[in-house]
Order: C-alpha cells, then structure tokens, then sequence
C-alpha cells in the first residue's frame, strides 16, 4: 500500500512538473521538442532510481529549484530577449538526451550545479543589462555635450597631386 502512495505522489509530480513547464511552451519561449526535453527531468527521475520517501523529497526539491528557474525565464525573455536565449539554450543542453543519463548523479550533482549555474547567470545578466543601461544613459549625455561643442571639419592636403604621382609610379 505505500508503495502505491509513493508511484500516485510520482504521477502528480510529474504532471506538476508538466503543468510548471507548459507556460514556457505558450509565452513562445520554448518549441514542443524543448518543452519535452524539459518533462524528462521530472519524468526520468526514477529511471535508475528506487522509489522511495527520500527520492520523493528529492525530487519535489528538483521541482522547486525548476520552479524558480522557469519562472526567472519567463521574466528574463520578455525583459532581455537578445540576451536570454543564449544562456536558456545552454541550460537546455545540460539536460541529458539519453535515458540513460538520467542517474543519480545527474539528480544529486549535475542538475543542482547546472539550476544554480542558470540562476546565477539569469542574475548577472539583469544586473549587466543596468550597468549597460547606465553607461548608455552616461554615453547619451556626452553626445549631447559633443552636440554643443563646435565641430571643425577635418584637415584635407589639397595641394599634393595624387594623378602627378600615379603616373609617375606607372
């Protein structure tokens, strides 16, 4: 009987997980290919792994830490959507295609460093975006000053005869 608990607590993971991931799919965020690269975190969990109370609570640690992640990535994409895509796709590639893959290593080393790494990055890139804005609005405000400096028109040498010494080269 509880290990029956445990496969329906499995399920309703899984289609929490699939639920969590489905807004990424509907903002054009990800493609249908993607968006089922992405299930698989949750849906491989118990590929090479027992089903048990510990790896239950570890997976619904996963789905948190996804959770976040997808909800960062939603904010992200529609404030930075020539920056964002780059690192998503990084992030989508450290998800194994392999089956195989899907261990415990993957779960309790790889996909932890690979969200974190994600986060931070998603992190940076709000806080490079400003430093940018910043130097654009420092930038904006030297043109101006520029536009209210005289200008000169650059130094032509009128006088040295570029054909005279074309034809003598020749």
């Amino acid at each position: 009987m509880k290990n029956k608990s445990l496969n329906q607590q499995f399920r309703e993971i899984q289609s929490d997980f699939r639920e969590l991931v489905l807004p990424l799919y509907t903002d054009n965020i990800v493609n249908v290919m993607t968006k089922q690269r992405l299930t698989t975190i949750a849906t491989n969990f118990f590929v090479f792994q027992p089903i048990s109370e510990p790896n239950i609570e570890r997976l619904l640690l996963t789905v948190e830490s996804c959770r976040s992640a997808f909800s960062q990535c939603r904010l992200a994409n529609a404030q930075y959507p020539e920056q964002f895509p780059p690192l998503f796709e990084q992030f989508v590639n450290s998800i194994p295609t392999s089956a195989r893959d899907f261990n415990a290593h993957f779960y309790n080393i790889t996909l932890p460093s690979v969200l974190e790494k994600f986060t931070h990055s998603l992190d940076a890139l709000s806080e490079v975006i400003e430093q940018e804005d910043d130097m654009n609005e420092e930038l904006d405000h030297n043109v101006v000053q520029e536009l209210t400096m005289p200008t000169f028109e650059p130094f032509v040498d009128t006088s040295y005869d570029y054909e005279q010494k074309q034809q003598n080269i020749l």
